[in-house]
């Protein structure tokens, strides 16, 4: 998407809102200040680990998606996101938001591309709190992972320069495997912890996912939240709301104050194309 593209998209966000809730506050289209949601910052990040989460088709094994998640750690909290999202935040967090202008924000987002799907937990819980986005509409959730029923086993593989020992489970309709280390942390990445250590790798029994550790490392940077106005879901009321949008999103864009329109004013017609979609949850 290039630099005119997403100015266009960011005139028409006070309809069509990004992952942060802006707003324009006067001035010449390009030099309008924004307004960014608010952040809060809820815990000193101690390690991140970098993944690359590998995304088959099943229908066509030989299409795939890479794209590169991020767990922060701290000492209360964890936080995992797309990596896209976790630079633009952290190049915001170091910037007085109230003087950036749109233009620039428009260069930012075509750099990072951000992807709005994150996952907060507080550290030791087997509760989770999850915020994404469909379409227009930004969702939040509270996610309860006590059915984790690992099993440990004693085989033994290296991953990212570690030590790991294997671990399965049946989770919400696929079967995982995990590959866990000697680091005395009990997280790991998407919705996956409760192991002795911390979770390096996992893949389900069909390969149609597979997340791999490519960086561990110390950190001494800032886990922030974004304070906005979310629409409390359930977690089945949303997989089932986003899986609608996937298989239908040109009749969901059509039939919305995004819509867009012909030079005369009447809607434009859609193709009403089914994106791809192998969610990793399938109960």
């Amino acid at each position: 998407m290039n630099k005119n593209t997403i100015i266009l998209f960011l005139c028409l966000l006070p309809v069509v809102s990004l992952a942060q809730n802006i707003t324009y506050l006067g001035g010449s289209c390009d030099n309008n200040r924004i307004k960014l949601s608010p952040q809060e910052k809820i815990d000193t990040c101690l390690f991140e680990c970098i993944y690359l989460h590998t995304t088959t088709d099943p229908k066509h094994n030989v299409f795939q998606t890479e794209r590169y998640e991020i767990l922060q750690i701290g000492e209360m909290f964890s936080k995992y996101s797309e990596y896209g999202r976790y630079r633009l935040d952290s190049v915001l967090s170091c910037r007085d938001i109230s003087k950036i202008r749109k233009a620039e924000y428009a260069e930012m987002y075509s750099r990072y591309k951000p992807k709005s799907d994150l996952l907060i937990r507080e550290i030791g819980s087997d509760k989770l709190v999850a915020y994404d986005r469909v379409f227009i509409d930004n969702y939040t959730y509270t996610d309860s992972l006590y059915d984790l029923n690992w099993q440990l086993s004693d085989e033994t593989k290296t991953v990212c320069g570690q030590q790991c020992r294997k671990a399965t489970c049946d989770f919400r309709g696929r079967k995982w495997s995990a590959w866990y280390c000697d680091l005395p942390i009990a997280c790991g990445p998407w919705k996956f912890s409760g192991l002795p250590g911390l979770i390096l790798e996992v893949e389900d029994s069909t390969k149609e996912h597979f997340i791999s550790a490519i960086s561990v490392r110390k950190a001494h940077s800032t886990i922030m939240e974004t304070k906005k106005n979310y629409l409390r879901t359930t977690r089945e009321k949303f997989n089932r709301t986003l899986d609608y949008y996937m298989k239908n999103s040109g009749k969901v864009i059509s039939g919305s104050v995004a819509a867009p329109k012909n030079r005369d004013g009447s809607p434009k017609r859609l193709p009403n194309r089914k994106r791809f979609f192998n969610p990793m949850e399938r109960e």
